[in-house]
């Protein structure tokens, strides 16, 4: 955790950032990007650059974690995907080539004041309330509060200044707050410890959550397969019945006898009514590919259950053999776990999913997944994919389904289709097909049809695409 500085700890450290930073001109104020932490940056943290764009002086009123801190170099790129309070865009507007007319701490309080002068209207100042329990901002004129960044309703109009009357006289003066690079030092370690931490939390919550999940599946992985064997033997029924027709056997109502010839023992079939002979035939073979789908699929649900476990065996146990985990080693995890990740130019994405198949990113950041086979096709579509992702799948062929992974209320902009179109396509089979037409649609329009491994879908849109351009080469990492 950020160290919490007493009153003498905040004075020393704002006399030293006084003199780095009178004087100087203020460029404007932005919010830091944050790679490290899964959200990509932190609410109420604001980083007040100098003109120059060299560097900057960043502020967090975040409870429990308020500090301030200099910063300079790489580690000022500005987040794409921050979101702007009214407090920050007000101070946006205000900073925006104002001076700061120095830095001051208040004795024996948590306060510091940085001091601008503006044109006209005298000095104007930002104020920060460091007490972690309740740290807050302020934007005052002399007394006059202008804006809070707490989104409370308050009757307060005024400003009061502390005292300190309640503060120890003498406290201990810590090395690191002997300057304001040394302390910088000190927030930069504990916002990356911080970071570790979140991370290996979320994914210690989806190991557990995932472990549940998988006992509670097993069972009923089980139990299907089991289902799936113990239908009756159709293929055989068929052809016993095929080996009588020549002997226009007669059903019985629900039963036909029919003689097996290498036994030499009359045998009983079932048989509907409403069926003929030659109907029943046809029946027993449909409910032999049936039972055979339903077992295959059955199976590979178990299949998959067992290597979902393992993973979550295996990933456990690298997390618990990390001493000092690093931000290098728990991304490995979360990639193999499929927890998401912001990318530039795109908001979080909360979503985690256990697909094992195809998984690509289009030029824009967003997820693609495809499925290969039939099984693979299904799972991804019923089982992975969620009513706002975007399903594409060759016009009239039978091929690969494909999901564009998107945030709730989202739609991906042309180049993501066009990526998932040209996926499509490849992975039917098409990577030597002229120009062919690819249809998409969200996926809370697709339905299974009963009975069966196909789809149905409406309220589609079709695009028309190239298998052979530099889009698919750059997906697939060929060189064009």
């Amino acid at each position: 955790m950020t160290p919490i500085l007493n009153w003498k700890e905040l004075e020393t450290i704002a006399k030293s950032l006084d003199a780095r930073v009178r004087g100087q001109t203020m460029d404007r104020v932005t919010v830091l990007n944050r790679p490290e932490f899964p959200q990509g940056f932190l609410k109420s943290e604001w980083a007040l650059r100098l003109e120059g764009g060299r560097s900057a002086l960043v502020i967090s009123v975040r409870p429990q974690r308020p500090y301030f801190y200099w910063i300079t170099g790489q580690s000022l790129k500005t987040s794409e995907i921050g979101t702007r309070s009214g407090f920050d865009l007000l101070l946006a507007k205000n900073l925006k080539g104002r001076k700061i007319s120095g830095v001051r701490a208040f004795e024996k309080e948590r306060l510091l004041a940085i001091d601008f002068e503006i044109p006209r209207e005298g000095t104007h100042s930002l104020l920060l309330w460091l007490v972690p329990a309740a740290p807050e901002a302020f934007w005052v004129k002399g007394t006059e509060i202008l804006a809070r960044s707490r989104d409370l309703e308050s009757k307060l109009k005024h400003f009061e200044f502390p005292r300190g009357n309640a503060a120890p006289s003498v406290p201990e003066l810590r090395p690191f707050a002997q300057n304001i690079e040394a302390y910088s030092k000190v927030v930069e370690r504990s916002l990356l410890n911080e970071a570790i931490e979140i991370r290996k939390k979320r994914i210690e919550t989806d190991l557990r959550a995932r472990d549940k999940y998988l006992k509670g599946k097993r069972r009923q992985n089980e139990t299907s397969v089991q289902t799936a064997t113990e239908e009756p033997d159709w293929a055989r029924y068929a052809a016993l019945l095929q080996a009588n027709l020549h002997h226009n056997p007669k059903p019985a109502g629900r039963s036909i006898s029919v003689h097996d010839y290498e036994t030499d023992e009359l045998v009983e079939l079932p048989h509907d009514p409403r069926l003929s002979i030659r109907e029943q035939l046809q029946a027993y073979y449909r409910s032999e590919r049936r039972k055979k789908k339903r077992a295959e699929e059955a199976h590979a649900r178990l299949q998959n259950q067992i290597e979902d476990e393992a993973l979550v065996q295996k990933l456990q146990s690298q997390l618990q053999l990390l001493n000092e985990p690093t931000i290098e080693a728990l991304s490995q995890i979360e990639s193999e776990l499929g927890i998401a990740t912001v990318k530039p130019g795109e908001r979080p994405l909360m979503r985690k999913t256990s697909w094992k198949g195809r998984r690509f990113t289009s030029k824009e950041g967003h997820t693609i997944l495809v499925g290969r086979t039939v099984i693979e096709n299904l799972e991804l579509t019923f089982r992975i994919a969620k009513g706002n992702d975007f399903w594409l799948h060759v016009r009239g062929k039978p091929g690969a389904h494909v999901v564009i992974l998107m945030p709730a209320g989202k739609s991906p902009p042309l180049d993501t289709l066009l990526d998932a179109a040209a996926l499509a396509v490849y992975y039917s089979g098409g990577e030597n097909w002229s120009k062919t037409d690819v249809e998409y649609t969200q996926k809370k329009y697709v339905k299974r049809i009963k009975n069966s491994t196909e789809v149905s879908y409406s309220q589609s849109k079709t695009l028309n695409v190239d298998p052979k351009d530099s889009r698919l080469a750059r997906l697939l990492g060929k060189t064009p």
